[in-house]
């Protein structure tokens, strides 16, 4: 995982064309976005028992309002979006041993804010933390960049690629809050777009089910590699869930949670299909690359909507330019 240093105030930087900052000037009709910081805040919590994770079981939908600054934009990013890349693992530790809550954090000890480049601390989405490929940021209104994507209804679903029905127990919500590394000196490190890095005890559960069906390096690859040896399939959503931050989190005092997102799937689903339309129709403008609907596609429909990134992206493009929120 990437770790910021201490800093105040950081000026994300990204290029982008004139016809693409035009594009993402929001017009009157779209809702406000959530506040990012521009400088470090520290979090507010009640985690005061190391070592023993907050864990929220699985809620029935609920028909909750949400906040208007989570819902439909004329332009944003490419929500149902569907990839097919490697599934990278975080190192072990930071509660991210595959059936072991044994590492210990306490607030203002472990548990800070500077641990992902959202200025978010893991324990606020444990263990529901992902970190995307740069290459995404591209897709982020140039006003915002990373920060969007730092946003409390950015998650990302991953499946298991061997359901082509999507059934129970193989997918998995996680909310994004850090930027993979492209170095490939870094065994963890993307290697292209359709990559991501999650927490493994997160990858444990994506293949629970088949669990006495893996290979041996599969296993061990779940317990202590850095990379999986199947690929996966996930595309960006609203969050909902497990996406949603640990209660001891969800304070008003909390940028990241603060105005509160209900769990209610019914919305994500809902506002996911609403926000693809809208892209499709807006990204021609905006000089984005079109893509198909690959949210819950399934069978030859799941195949054909794969992004292909090859098309947009090659290997020794340069990342666009990024810093750590907050």
């Amino acid at each position: 995982m990437w770790t910021m240093p201490k800093m105040t105030f950081c000026l994300i930087l990204l290029s982008y064309n004139a016809l693409f900052a035009k594009a993402y000037l929001l017009p009157r009709a779209d809702p406000p976005f959530q506040t990012v910081p521009e400088t470090a805040t520290t979090p507010d919590n009640h985690f005061n028992i190391p070592g023993v994770p907050q864990l929220k079981g699985k809620p029935a939908d609920t028909s909750d309002p949400v906040p208007a600054v989570y819902g439909v934009r004329s332009v944003d990013i490419p929500f149902a979006l569907l990839n097919y890349g490697n599934l990278k693992l975080f190192t072990p530790g930071q509660l991210n041993s595959p059936g072991s809550y044994t590492d210990v954090w306490a607030p203002g000890v472990d548990d800070y804010a500077n641990q992902s480049a959202c200025g978010i601390p893991d324990n606020a989405f444990w263990p529901s933390k992902v970190a995307i490929h740069p290459y995404w940021l591209k897709y982020a209104p140039a006003n915002l960049g990373l920060s969007r994507y730092c946003m409390q209804d950015v998650c990302i679903s991953v499946w298991n690629q061997d359901n082509d029905d999507y059934g129970a127990g193989d997918d998995v919500m996680l909310k994004v809050t850090d930027i993979c590394s492209t170095n490939p000196a870094d065994p963890t490190y993307c290697a292209t777009p359709a990559d991501i890095k999650i927490d493994r005890i997160k990858a444990d559960l994506l293949f629970i089910n088949e669990r006495e069906n893996l290979t041996a390096a599969d296993n061990s690859s779940l317990e202590n590699g850095a990379e999986y040896p199947e690929k996966v399939y996930w595309f960006f959503t609203k969050c909902w869930d497990d996406g949603l931050a640990q209660p001891a989190y969800n304070t008003t005092k909390n940028w990241f949670t603060n105005p509160a997102l209900p769990n209610n799937q019914k919305w994500s689903e809902d506002t996911l299909t609403e926000q693809y339309q809208n892209n499709v129709a807006g990204y021609p403008a905006a000089n984005l690359p079109p893509y198909a609907d690959g949210a819950y596609a399934k069978g030859a429909k799941r195949q054909a909507a794969i992004f292909d990134y090859n098309k947009y992206w090659q290997i020794g493009d340069p990342d666009p330019k990024w810093c750590p929120v907050a």
